[in-house]
């Protein structure tokens, strides 16, 4: 039985009808294991290119650890919670929020400053900040902050905290917002 390509145009005419050597009638174990199962040399390009895919994945993969490379450590609310009590007081400690304005006015996380991450003026903005002290830093899911802490790595500061939930998270879980 031949199974038809779900996209006939990236079919080869006549090698399209004919199934793969490996899997023709009569090979040992082929009708008995796989009846129905036969291979197009599209299902092979395709399956191909989905390998190859997958290896550059696997091999890029070590460099994304995740984790605390490029000096970002993501953290979740009640992490955020302690570390903001921990470190009260403490000048070198700062509490980025990277939403709009408008979202900061709404209610932020008390003590924090507001970058736009929007703002053209972002980076000159961050370029602003003490790159020795450490950042907490939010925006309302975390989307905006992991490419805000990112930008901040690649501008040089060590010590970056990424809110992992963002202030939709943090009020779930009801700490305060003024």
């Amino acid at each position: 039985m031949v199974v038809p390509d779900i996209n006939p145009s990236l079919r080869d005419d006549a090698a399209y009808l004919q199934p793969m050597p490996c899997l023709r009638r009569g090979t040992p174990g082929v009708e008995r294991y796989f009846p129905s199962l036969v291979i197009t040399p599209t299902m092979v390009r395709w399956g191909g290119a989905a390998l190859l895919l997958m290896a550059v994945l696997v091999l890029a993969a070590p460099g994304c650890t995740g984790g605390e490379d490029g000096g970002v450590r993501e953290i979740d609310v009640s992490g955020a919670r302690s570390l903001i009590e921990e470190r009260q007081g403490d000048p070198s400690f700062v509490i980025l929020d990277v939403r709009t304005p408008e979202e900061y006015l709404s209610g932020h996380i008390e003590g924090a400053i507001n970058i736009d991450y929007y703002d053209p003026a972002f980076r000159d903005g961050i370029d602003r900040l003490d790159r020795s002290a450490t950042y907490l830093v939010y925006c309302r899911t975390a989307v905006r902050s992991a490419a805000a802490t990112a930008i901040m790595a690649e501008m040089g500061f060590d010590d970056l905290y990424d809110m992992q939930g963002g202030i939709v998270q943090w009020r779930a879980s009801g700490y305060p917002t003024t």
